[in-house]
């Protein structure tokens, strides 16, 4: 399985895949200051998020930190990224290119390293676009016993953050490509749309037989379907390329408007409500 996730993304098969990515942070990174910086959440243990920051210069807090052995500590979460903007007097305001990764289900790049830190969790270094083999990855496989292993550290610590994030007032979680097989996920879902009358959910992906689906909430956003030219208007790729904004438009034009019109040409079994 290892061998399987740890592809070179250097290759020429990862290469559009790696675009994308790219193309997803570039539209995503570019907020107002003062907003609340991106939060991504992802169950995938691959290194395209990664990739894709590094190579556009976009600093990313993942939990990790240190010098030459990067080992992790949730309490980085708390932290952000600032610049000075008066030489004269210690005044700084945040950055805007910043993005917060978590990766709920561990990653190729975290070995198991006794003594290392409080944690015992260190990010490797990657070698040629393929991190350097050996030692105990920290992964959660795709087995019935993916509850069990979420319940230990760094997972658990990695959960919290996901549900103090649902928790916060006008907070809006966007859903693309998950399978809602994980039921420590699913719950924390559940629990936040019991307790954060505020909370907006938007699901790209049809998702019939999946419990959240079924909910009858108003708070609960479904889009999915095919446009005239017979494109998954909720694959990730459509969502990147064609309803987030490139990161050149006006900013005072209105993301709702250009969301809704890249929404207007679905014909067939769409749905969007």
């Amino acid at each position: 399985m290892f061998l399987k996730i740890n592809i070179d993304l250097s290759c020429t098969t990862a290469t559009s895949t790696l675009d994308l990515y790219k193309n997803f942070y570039q539209k995503i990174v570019l907020r107002n200051k003062d907003l609340s910086r991106v939060n991504v959440f992802t169950t995938n243990n691959d290194l395209f998020n990664e990739k894709a920051l590094d190579n556009l210069n976009i600093n990313y807090n993942n939990g990790f930190g240190g010098g030459h052995e990067k080992v992790f500590n949730p309490a980085r979460f708390r932290y952000t990224f600032s610049k000075r903007i008066d030489p004269n007097l210690e005044k700084f305001e945040p950055i805007e290119n910043m993005v917060y990764l978590y990766k709920l289900h561990g990653s190729i790049s975290w070995l198991e390293k006794e003594g290392n830190s409080l944690f015992n969790i260190q990010e490797i270094p990657i070698t040629g676009g393929i991190p350097k083999a050996g030692g105990n990855h920290v992964l959660i496989y795709p087995t019935p016993l993916k509850q069990n292993q979420s319940l230990g550290s760094p997972y658990s610590d990695l959960i919290r953050e996901f549900q103090t994030k649902l928790a916060l007032p006008n907070s809006v979680l966007f859903i693309i490509g998950y399978s809602f097989s994980d039921e420590h996920l699913n719950n924390i879902i559940y629990q936040t749309l019991a307790s954060n009358s505020s909370i907006s959910i938007v699901i790209f992906g049809k998702y019939a037989d999946a419990p959240l689906s079924k909910i009858n909430d108003s708070r609960i956003y479904r889009i999915f379907g095919e446009n005239s030219a017979e494109e998954k208007i909720h694959y990730f790729e459509y969502i990147v390329n064609s309803i987030l904004p490139n990161s050149d438009e006006n900013k005072d034009k209105i993301l709702i408007d250009s969301f809704i019109e890249a929404l207007k040409g679905v014909t067939k079994d769409g749905r969007a409500q």
